[in-house]
């Protein structure tokens, strides 16, 4: 008897749906499905403000210099409260040129705040939609500015798409 191959030509395999290490416990699907359902309803991560520099390539009026924001520079009161926009766990804090950044894991998604002059949350703290995790800093112009990213595992995403219109 010839030895048959393993898989028959045109067998088809069992795939496995691809998932995210990230959504490697329970908990990590059905908050990564809770944050998916909120596209376009999460709230803003400051009271009041507005966006300065949006999401993607922009330039910089009166020159020919373009730059690329990976998410949203909004423009506030100096050391106005900056608040988690979904419920999630606070995965890391660090120093970026003397401003604090607070990095939230909500499942695959991670939301992250930067350019905050003081931090009100600790790593792995759980926290929950609209809890202050820190203030915003003063921008070169006297302002208080955050910068406010979205991604889906390493990948940025709009943040305007997902949060409510005003």
């Amino acid at each position: 008897a010839a030895n048959k191959p393993a898989t028959e030509p045109g067998a088809k395999r069992e795939t496995k749906k691809s998932s995210s290490v990230f959504e490697s416990a329970p908990e990590g699907i059905a908050m990564s499905g809770n944050f998916e359902k909120n596209k376009g309803r999460l709230p803003w991560p400051i009271e009041k403000g507005n966006i300065k520099i949006r999401f993607g390539t922009y330039s910089i009026e009166n020159t020919k210099i373009k730059g690329n924001n990976p998410g949203l520079t909004m423009e506030t009161e100096p050391g106005s409260v900056v608040k988690a926009v979904f419920e999630g766990e606070v995965s890391r804090i660090f120093d970026i040129e003397g401003n604090w950044t607070v990095l939230v894991r909500h499942g695959k998604y991670f939301t992250v705040y930067s350019n905050l002059s003081a931090v009100s949350v600790q790593k792995d703290q759980k926290i929950t939609t609209g809890q202050m995790v820190g203030r915003a800093a003063v921008s070169i112009n006297g302002n208080g500015e955050i910068e406010s990213l979205l991604m889906v595992e390493n990948r940025n995403l709009d943040p305007e798409d997902w949060i409510r219109t005003r």
